[in-house]
């Protein structure tokens, strides 16, 4: 069980963490410790993310504090907390109170000289510096502060270590949502201060007047909403979600032109002809154009996932990717001549990891748009998430059912009885589907090709440019 950051003493588990050597003499310690109230490893490892990020708040306000200008509203809230950990380390809350009064007068001294005075004599301060005042008081009492910042801190950590964890691409996507919204509204805020009113500006005023797909928006909003659910059922910061049910923009229902196209028959026999038999482009194009797999799906198959004339995909995007394929005819002896010459365990050898993931295929993937762009494939509609437009295609044009043409590629049978009553039709009448499947005279050139294939040419990471210091 893991035990990072986590310190047993007299049978409970203490949360610690150690203070960057620059900041102990501002903060008067070298360490913070928090005890998680519990002597079960379990229930400490559960507890321990909420408090490792309220620690790490704690430690990046001192820091700011050191050299943020002491007009600045996230001063006073630095102090605040600086405070509150005064008092919990044994200093009278009376004492700890007028020292933050005095740090607040000081601030408002500063507004005055900066800003002026209104009509009361008072000095001139916004909204924001309020609010920072309040919060301020709230975190020498001790009592809970559910700021956006710190709460979205709290949510990736606990993505990150989930039993069963998102993509880091995921992630990325989320943090990248969650700054974007923070940055709009420019100060730090609690979460259950954001209404639905104001959810639908930021919809409005960021998020619709962009020109990106109404998909694109309506993935950035879930982010928000998935964020508030956690904040509603996990930690009771909130009462209700405003981000529920907003949706994205809507797309016109207007005919336009599509973003991809099929393979023609001429253009996949072109392709294959002209790709080195010893590349490993040539079996990962050979695959997905005759199962519609994902190029990731096709990365990471091992020799041991071909179980007779039939692909075995153990892992993919959704429940519906986790699947049996049979092996069409025009390509088994391909595959068969793969499984004989990999030098890995993979059917594929040899492929180097990139991307975010480190997915198998991300490197793959890009040499592959490079290489139909300068093999005679101009079109841009031509990717090779189009091989999966190829196959449904095909597989409409033979008359295939919805249900069974879904099954192979890996989609997500959402029709009541099928997708919920029915695991599918077996492996004997996918393979009498998969026959309907064909490229004319492709599946013979295929069948003639198999004993050229044998993936030699190996990627080879570029050397890191050294910068020339004069």
């Amino acid at each position: 069980m893991n035990t990072e950051h986590l310190r047993k003493r007299n049978n409970v588990w203490f949360v610690r963490v150690v203070i960057p050597p620059h900041l102990r003499q501002h903060m008067g310690k070298r360490e913070l410790i928090r005890t998680t109230k519990t002597h079960d490893l379990a229930v400490a490892n559960r507890r321990k993310h909420q408090m490792l990020a309220d620690i790490q708040a704690m430690i990046a306000q001192a820091d700011m504090a050191r050299t943020m200008p002491k007009e600045s509203s996230e001063y006073v809230l630095a102090a605040a907390r600086e405070a509150r950990a005064s008092v919990l380390a044994g200093t009278a809350m009376a004492d700890a109170e007028l020292g933050l009064d005095a740090t607040i007068e000081n601030h408002l001294e500063l507004l005055r000289k900066q800003n002026g005075e209104d009509d009361e004599g008072n000095p001139k301060i916004g909204a924001a510096h309020e609010n920072v005042i309040r919060l301020a008081h709230k975190e020498l009492a001790g009592q809970t502060l559910g700021l956006l910042s710190v709460q979205v801190k709290a949510y990736l950590n606990e993505l990150r270590h989930a039993e069963r964890p998102l993509r880091n691409q995921t992630i990325r996507e989320k943090e990248r949502a969650f700054s974007e919204f923070q940055a709009w509204l420019v100060h730090d805020v609690e979460v259950d201060t954001i209404t639905r009113a104001m959810a639908g500006q930021y919809r409005t005023e960021k998020l619709v007047t962009k020109q990106v797909s109404a998909q694109t928006t309506k993935g950035t909003l879930s982010h928000f909403s998935a964020l508030w659910t956690w904040l509603m059922d996990e930690r009771g910061l909130v009462e209700s979600n405003p981000w529920a049910r907003m949706g994205g923009k809507k797309e016109s229902k207007r005919g336009k032109e599509k973003s991809r196209r099929p393979w023609t028959d001429a253009e996949l026999l072109a392709l294959m002809k002209v790709i080195p038999k010893d590349d490993a482009l040539f079996p990962l194009a050979a695959i997905a154009a005759y199962t519609g797999a994902r190029r990731e799906e096709i990365c990471l198959l091992r020799k041991a996932d071909v179980d007779g004339n039939v692909f075995k995909i153990r892992e993919g995007k959704s429940h519906a990717a986790v699947r049996e394929v049979p092996i069409h005819s025009a390509i088994r002896p391909i595959v068969a001549r793969l499984v004989k010459t990999s030098t890995d365990d993979y059917l594929i050898p040899g492929l180097l990891t990139g991307g975010m993931d480190e997915k198998r295929g991300h490197l793959l993937g890009k040499r592959f748009g490079y290489f139909i762009r300068h093999n005679g494939f101009p079109d841009t509609k031509l990717k090779f998430h189009t091989f999966r437009n190829t196959v449904s295609q095909r597989f409409e044009a033979a008359g295939v059912p919805l249900p069974v043409a879904k099954q192979i590629i890996g989609h997500e049978r959402d029709d009541l009885t099928y997708g919920t009553y029915s695991d599918g039709i077996g492996t004997k009448e996918l393979t009498k589907t998969m026959a309907k499947l064909t490229y004319g005279a492709l599946d013979e050139y295929m069948q003639g090709a198999a004993g050229k294939v044998k993936v030699e040419t190996r990627s080879h990471r570029r050397p890191t440019r050294r910068k020339v210091v004069a």
